[in-house]
């Protein structure tokens, strides 16, 4: 996951962080997180479920 320049969605992130037996609720906390960093403009995020790099 590391440089990736495509988008990846949530559960990829949460698949990678904190292997296959993540549940919903971890799922729903690392959205809020990364839409956060949305907010901040260190992510890219154009429907809130896939998360890229900003285009500078």
């Amino acid at each position: 996951m590391s440089g990736a320049n495509a988008p990846v969605r949530v559960v990829d992130v949460v698949r990678a962080l904190f292997g296959e037996g993540a549940g919903r609720s971890r799922i729903e906390g690392v959205r809020a997180q990364l839409k956060r960093l949305v907010e901040r403009c260190w992510l890219a995020s154009e429907d809130g479920r896939s998360f890229g790099p900003v285009s500078r």
